[in-house]
């Protein structure tokens, strides 16, 4: 390619001067034309490329020249630039560790760095070609064989391309394999297996093949903290184990001030540096000042107090089963804050102080409530995501509660009947000063205010159940016959009010009808009814019988008193 861009410039060279030399006008129109045709734009694809692009594993990184051995089975890219321009794509380190060039042989590369390599390529080609530049490219790396035992469900050889770190190459040790799979990059690959505690996992061992080399791997720091030190690319020929975590184990945790509190396998050479970062690092109500370590010594427990700018904070200073903390700033803590929706004249989210700040303060602060608000149905629902710095005492535990109870089984599940109603939503009357003052707010707290639609709803046993227009004043008899009256199983005695918001039941001669109420009209009891139905069909039959009685009594008598008749004659 580059070979002939430089043999077609040079000709374009030769008849440019043609053209000026000559001085022809039409010869140098046309030679414009040519040499427009010449250099217009045109497509190229890199066959070799674009197929392994489309291959599922690439490196993890990019490939170190100056570590990086090669072997047989590398795909290299040798380009050659200066007095001969040369672009060589795909080639292979033979079974030998020889690679063969086009026109210069073969070249040995075995166990060369890249950029060794380079140089040596470089070498014999300065023999034939002089003043040439070499750029040795790795395509793409060779299959590595390594080795994975211990306790995993499926120890044995596997084929991982180089540049494939621990992670990968023990996945498929652990997880069920899959009926295809035959290499690592041709599945998905997931970090499922790091929630298995099954697993000593940030004391992975790994030896070289010919035993003179040994490191470690610890997985939980890399994907935690992304620490890709304590997660090596392995070697051909790596034996690696992993050994089954056991409860006799040491481990070591971390907590207070930091995003994820953890308990985690001990590793030596840890540092409380290290641990905070695998915790994800301060949490923002953090004090980054000291940090505490609760150490068991063996006659008694130690409480350690150290200093973050001290090398004890940095050095690996931590032992098998310490309980660091990080202490909590209660001035770092973040602000609070509840919400108000609905038929205000300024809703929104307020700041409150947890657990001071009563609703009377954020209802004042939020303007107090429109022409249109019902503030006798206002509800306030309680944040359900609590921290775990918040806790709150727990509702109901059946059992606990029934150990000193003399409850009776009905009563218990009358509680459970309560525990399934929305212990987090409150109706709260607006209406009611002493009880804005009485309502302590917490984080996400949000208060309701509805719209009033001026309206009553009456259902049950009336004719035209429905939505009526509220009256003030208005009687009960007045939304009655509204509502077409009662039907014919309407219970006349057993009719209420609910109210709006609290949706308690009231008699009607003990409440006033409000706008947002529902009264209600209840029915015959279906097993009244029956019992009804089956005493009068008792007393039909009664009152059949007793005619049968009357009846066969007559027939006697007159039975009597014909044969009487019949004698005296």
């Amino acid at each position: 390619m580059h070979v002939c861009n430089s043999l077609i410039c040079s000709f374009a060279g030769v008849l440019l001067l043609l053209g000026i030399f000559t001085n022809d006008a039409a010869a140098q129109d046309e030679f414009d034309l040519d040499l427009q045709s010449t250099f217009e734009p045109f497509f190229f694809l890199d066959d070799i490329g674009y197929r392994m692009a489309l291959e599922p594993y690439r490196p993890d990184t990019y490939i170190d020249e100056e570590t990086y051995q090669l072997g047989p089975h590398d795909m290299l890219s040798v380009d050659v630039r200066g007095g001969m321009t040369l672009a060589m794509r795909g080639i292979l380190v033979n079974i030998r560790g020889d690679i063969t060039l086009p026109t210069i042989g073969n070249i040995s590369v075995q166990d060369m760095t890249l950029k060794e390599a380079r140089e040596q390529i470089e070498a014999h080609i300065s023999e034939n070609f002089q003043e040439s530049e070499v750029y040795v490219t790795l395509e793409k790396p060779r299959n590595f064989h390594v080795y994975v035992h211990g306790d995993v469900p499926y120890p044995g050889k596997y084929i991982v391309p180089a540049q494939t770190r621990v992670d990968q190459a023990i996945y498929r040790a652990l997880i069920e394999p899959d009926a295809g799979i035959t290499e690592v990059g041709s599945f998905q690959y997931d970090t499922d297996f790091l929630e298995n505690r099954d697993y000593a996992l940030r004391n992975i061992r790994i030896r070289s093949g010919d035993g003179d080399k040994t490191y470690s791997a610890d997985l939980i720091s890399f994907f935690r903290a992304g620490l890709q030190k304590h997660n090596p690319y392995v070697q051909d020929g790596d034996i690696i184990i992993v050994d089954e975590m056991r409860d006799s184990d040491p481990r070591v945790s971390i907590s207070g001030g930091v995003r994820t509190p953890l308990e985690l396998e001990f590793r030596y050479g840890d540092s409380i540096k290290d641990l905070i970062e695998i915790a994800g690092g301060y949490s923002r109500d953090a004090d980054t000042n000291r940090v505490k370590v609760h150490r068991n010594t063996g006659s008694g427990i130690e409480t350690l107090e150290i200093d973050p700018n001290s090398d004890r904070f940095t050095s690996a200073d931590v032992r098998p089963n310490d309980r660091i903390i990080i202490p909590v700033d209660p001035a770092m803590q973040r602000t609070h804050s509840a919400w108000i929706h609905g038929e205000v004249r300024y809703p929104g989210n307020f700041p409150i102080v947890q657990g001071n700040t009563t609703l009377a303060e954020i209802f004042d602060k939020s303007g107090g409530l429109t022409d249109e608000a019902l503030p006798q149905a206002a509800y306030l629902i309680r944040n359900q995501g609590e921290s775990p710095r918040n806790l709150r005492i727990s509702f109901m535990d059946r059992q606990r509660m029934a150990r000193t109870s003399d409850q009776l089984e009905q009563g218990f599940k009358y509680l459970e009947m309560e525990e399934e109603l929305n212990r987090n939503e409150v109706h709260i009357d607006l209406s009611n000063p002493s009880q804005l003052e009485n309502v302590k707010l917490y984080d996400g707290d949000q208060l309701f205010v509805p719209k009033d639609e001026h309206t009553v709803y009456v259902m049950g046993q009336v004719n035209q159940p429905g939505y009526y227009e509220f009256e003030n004043p208005a009687d009960l008899d007045t939304y009655l016959d509204k509502a077409g009256g009662y039907s014919l199983a309407a219970d006349e005695s057993r009719v209420f009010i609910v109210k709006a918001g609290s949706r308690s039941w009231h008699l009607p001669e003990e409440t006033d009808i409000e706008s947002g109420d529902i009264i209600f009209v209840d029915r015959e009891p279906f097993d009244e009814l029956q019992a009804l139905r089956s005493f009068e069909i008792q007393q039909a039959s009664q009152r059949n019988s007793n005619i049968q009685l009357v009846m066969a009594g007559l027939s006697t008598i007159t039975s009597i008193i014909t044969t009487y008749v019949a004698i005296t004659r």
